[in-house]
């Protein structure tokens, strides 16, 4: 397959090359092709559980907090994170 890329993109695979970064300009095409493909499949995979959450409250499953709730709920997080960071170090 024969390609033609823009000269600011051309310069930018020769910086990655001699940065010593990839082997060559295929290597960082490849690496390139390998990244949209996983920012495509994670962006599908998103709009998967988002359309899902939506399906769930279309359905009314789902609980509603007050202000006060929300916030007991951050601080639980936060102290369950807080205690994690702890027994980790």
């Amino acid at each position: 397959m024969s390609v033609t890329i823009a000269p600011e993109t051309e310069q930018l695979l020769r910086e990655q090359v001699e940065a010593g970064r990839y082997s060559s300009t295929e290597e960082a095409l490849t690496e390139a092709v390998r990244l949209l493909v996983e920012r495509e499949r994670r962006k599908a995979e998103l709009g998967d559980q988002v359309q899902a959450s939506i399906d769930q409250i279309e359905r009314g499953e789902f609980t509603e907090y007050t202000e006060h709730e929300i916030d007991k709920l951050f601080d639980e997080i936060q102290e369950e994170a807080m205690e994690r960071l702890r027994t980790e170090q």
